[in-house]
């Protein structure tokens, strides 16, 4: 097989694609993780048998099927079985517990839920035990890797079904996505099956991808978990799924799995990459770094571009979006390395000021997106897709940017975070990047917090590599060196030892939250 031949095959859609490669390369592995593995025979194959099982549960079509698991290959099964069945499928993440969970299973109302069993330290299959009583529409609950079924159909015994019914190809199943809740409600972007098929065929050309290609991924998240999830079958690629984010194990998997392409967000390749354990040589088979979901230090991608065979492109799309942008492979590295590339797949972008008018060349404005990979609003909510979408069909992002000389997007900030001190406005992402490219530090946030006379101050938390300090004064000296204007340099520095989170972002609220509860500012 070559790698010209994604662009001369076809297919209708997923299912399609996971039935091509089971006939092409049946004994190619098509997904793995740290206990499982699937060839694209299997993989498809368990596809059409858990379609028909879900259909014989006597679900209709357009009804929500929701799987709260963690890394695992059953999640690639899910979401083409539910395309075979006609059925929308809504992913949770599984860093989110019983309080955020349950609130989205009884606002979204699916009608089966996909539960993991014990994992690390969580038990999911007994937290939606707890909360199941307030879930009056879920039908059916299947335990994951379970091994004790008590109430929960188990994954095994109902992929054996004989269903007597055959999946509908043609019904478009659909996927709906629980945005990161900045607000503390998480909304439900919903997209259909052809947004993503248009993005997953765009983004294996882009990327050039080749049935020989094996993914990583690093991350959960959407974000870089969507060439994993739409690139890989249309190429015919391999899928690895990385549990846990510890640097020495990331490592023996691209080395075993001869790994060609790893998407993770910017924190995890500095985890990684900042660690004892970092061995470049053993990365030899990579030649794509792939990351989103926050910008990309410049520093962080030029060392790794130093130290390894492998180009960093830096996508910029947004979970309730579905717009997209990102670098080409030929561009210099002055452009993957400073910028998220030019808009893909169709997506329009405008930069505009608060009025809604676009902003003069070069200058920051708000990002607006448009186009065939964005959602169709947010499911069953019709007063927030009347409040994020213009009458014209623009999303409004939230998101701070501009575009260079050559119209690349350049990424600055999220509109909402910027800090107001005194007169001077201070956009926390420039900080950010700055930090991030100290080699201590591995991940960084900056928020304000209340002043009375400047209305907000600066302050910039850190979390650090093990073993290594870091002080104010240091913080001082080296933005310093970096030469950022003075006004810009926060006035406290935290160092913690955790970054809370929602989803894969850094959750600065709950971040402002715990350093106002637990210092005097």
């Amino acid at each position: 097989m070559t790698g010209a031949e994604p662009n001369t095959l076809e297919a209708a859609d997923f299912a399609g694609w996971w039935d091509l490669h089971a006939r092409l390369r049946p004994d190619q592995l098509a997904l793995a993780d740290s206990e499982m593995r699937l060839t694209w025979r299997e993989a498809a194959l368990t596809a059409h048998r858990l379609g028909s099982a879900l259909l014989a549960l006597d679900l209709k079509p357009k009804d929500i099927v929701a799987s709260w698991l963690p890394n695992w290959i059953e999640s690639y099964v899910i979401r083409v079985a539910c395309e075979h069945a006609g059925l929308a499928w809504l992913p949770i993440l599984a860093s989110l517990r019983e309080h955020e969970v349950g609130n989205i299973l009884e606002r979204a109302r699916p009608r089966a839920l996909f539960v993991a069993g014990p994992s690390g330290r969580m038990n999911f299959a007994e937290a939606i035990r707890q909360i199941s009583a307030h879930l009056p529409d879920l039908r059916h609950c299947i335990g994951v890797r379970l091994r004790e079924a008590g109430n929960f159909l188990l994954w095994d015994e109902l992929i054996c079904r004989e269903g007597g019914q055959h999946p509908r190809y043609g019904t478009g199943g659909s996927l709906i996505l629980p945005t990161s809740g900045s607000t503390g409600m998480p909304k439900f972007a919903y997209f259909s099956n052809s947004s993503w098929l248009l993005r997953g065929r765009v983004q294996a050309e882009i990327l050039r991808l080749r049935p020989e290609d094996v993914f990583l991924a690093m991350a959960q998240g959407i974000g870089p978990s969507i060439p994993p999830l739409f690139a890989a079958p249309v190429a015919g690629s391999s899928v690895v799924l990385m549990g846990r984010v510890e640097a020495g194990e990331i490592l023996d998997l691209i080395e075993r799995e001869r790994v060609t392409v790893v998407c993770a967000v910017p924190a995890q390749l500095a985890t990684v990459v900042y660690h004892r354990a970092w061995e470049p040589r053993r990365c030899r088979s990579v030649r794509l770094w792939y990351t989103t979901g926050a910008p990309m230090p410049a520093e962080l991608a030029a060392k790794i571009e130093a130290e390894t065979s492998g180009k960093i492109l830096s996508g910029y799309g947004g979970m309730d979006f579905g717009g997209w942008a990102v670098p080409s492979l030929d561009d210099p590295p002055e452009i993957r390395h400073r910028t998220v590339g030019r808009p893909r797949g169709g997506t329009e972008i405008r930069l505009v000021d608060d009025q809604g008018g676009d902003v003069p060349a070069g200058e920051v404005g708000e990002i607006w997106g448009r186009g065939p990979c964005c959602a169709l609003g947010y499911y069953k909510d019709e007063q927030s897709t009347r409040e994020r979408w213009t009458t014209d069909g623009w999303f409004r992002t939230g998101d701070l940017g501009f575009k260079d000389r050559h119209g690349n997007l350049v990424m600055v900030g999220r509109k909402k975070e910027i800090i107001r001190r005194g007169a001077q406005t201070i956009i926390p992402a420039e900080l950010e990047q700055l930090l991030l490219g100290h080699p201590t530090i591995v991940k960084a946030a900056v928020i304000g917090l209340p002043d009375p006379v400047m209305e907000e101050r600066v302050c910039a938390c850190v979390l650090l590599r093990s073993g290594h300090s870091f002080s104010f004064d240091e913080m001082i000296g080296y933005l310093k060196q970096k030469r950022l204007a003075p006004y810009k340099w926060p006035e406290r520095l935290e160092v913690v030892s955790d970054m809370p989170l929602r989803g894969d972002k850094i959750d600065k609220q709950a971040l402002r939250d715990v350093i106002l509860k637990q210092r005097d500012f």
